[in-house]
């Protein structure tokens, strides 16, 4: 295996104001993070949900919105970001930043946080992991 799912998560509501944020605050608790680690995010780059999305996590991590790599594909957007979790864990690095703004990450992760922000309503997230040492080989 190339890596595993140790959580997922996920809501539904509405978009009234700060409601994104307040219910991705919410999903983040239960994934019960402790560090400040990379984010893979589906987000689609609308400004007002992009902007709560971004609010929800960790001014630290760095993300990357890969939907400027590959679009916005809507029903795929969030399985898309699993299998690029995996496979940026299996290679052991984050991606290079996608967009200017994002922030550089040289450390080899060992977990990746996929968002699923941004895509009609449907918020999840998922904390994938690195596989033990010598899993798949």
């Amino acid at each position: 295996p190339y890596a595993k799912i140790d959580a997922a998560v996920a809501d539904h509501g509405s978009r009234n104001k700060d409601q994104a944020t307040v219910r991705g605050r919410g999903l983040l608790d239960k994934l019960d993070i402790t560090n400040t680690i990379p984010v893979l995010s589906g987000a689609s780059g609308e400004s007002g949900i992009y902007n709560e999305e971004m609010a929800v996590f960790d001014s630290q991590s760095p993300i990357r919105c890969f939907g400027s790599q590959f679009g916005h594909a809507t029903e795929v957007q969030f399985p898309l970001g699993v299998a690029l979790a995996a496979l940026s864990l299996s290679k052991g690095a984050f991606y290079p930043p996608f967009e200017p703004a994002e922030r550089v990450h040289n450390t080899e992760p060992d977990q990746i946080l996929v968002s699923g922000f941004g895509h009609w309503r449907g918020e999840g997230m998922a904390l994938v992991s690195k596989t033990p040492s010598g899993a798949g080989s």
